[in-house]
């Protein structure tokens, strides 16, 4: 039970930082495209 909450605490941790660096990335992505154009 224990070893089911680390997981869950770790696919919580990943999927933040995950989403987190995806708004960044497309942030940015945008910021390059403006720009540009």
């Amino acid at each position: 039970m224990i070893s089911f909450f680390i997981a869950l605490i770790m696919y919580l941790i990943l999927h933040f930082v995950f989403y987190s660096l995806r708004e960044k990335i497309i942030k940015y992505s945008l910021r390059e495209k403006i720009i540009k154009s």
